[in-house]
């Protein structure tokens, strides 16, 4: 037998407690208890999921509450770290100490033998000759 989903067994049982009419628990005591049992829990669960959604609007208010300022946050920890750099020089090893990376310069390509600083381009070079052609 599949699985119900939550609000759907809810429904069910909801329905299953008003169909029990008085007339229909009247002089039967096991049936009374068993259908005071079903209402009380019916009504806790009615309670619990009330109580479940106004937790989960607590929770959206203060997760945007928390992005307002961690935004905030982020801004000024910007500010500080320019302000550090400023103080202490972008090139400062005093940085390192902040975990701010200083500035070291950029590091050079290497120079090939043909004096330019760019990679050889393959595709501007000549083929080597095939060995059907080297006797023409």
């Amino acid at each position: 037998m599949p699985r119900k989903r939550v609000a759907q067994m809810v429904g069910e049982l909801v329905e299953l407690v008003e169909l029990v009419t008085p007339e229909t628990r009247e002089g039967d005591a096991m049936l009374e208890r068993s259908h005071e049992t079903l209402r009380n829990a019916v009504a806790e669960i009615q309670r619990l999921n009330l109580e479940q959604d106004f937790h989960a609007a607590r929770k959206q208010e203060a997760t945007k509450k928390m992005n307002e300022i961690l935004q905030s946050a982020r801004r000024t920890a910007t500010a500080l770290r320019v302000t550090l750099q400023m103080k202490f020089g972008p090139a400062s090893e005093q940085l390192a100490a902040y975990k701010i990376q200083p500035f070291r310069g950029r590091k050079r390509t290497k120079k090939t033998k043909s004096g330019s600083s760019a990679a050889p381009d393959n595709a501007s070079a000549p083929a080597p000759p095939s060995p059907d052609n080297q006797g023409a």
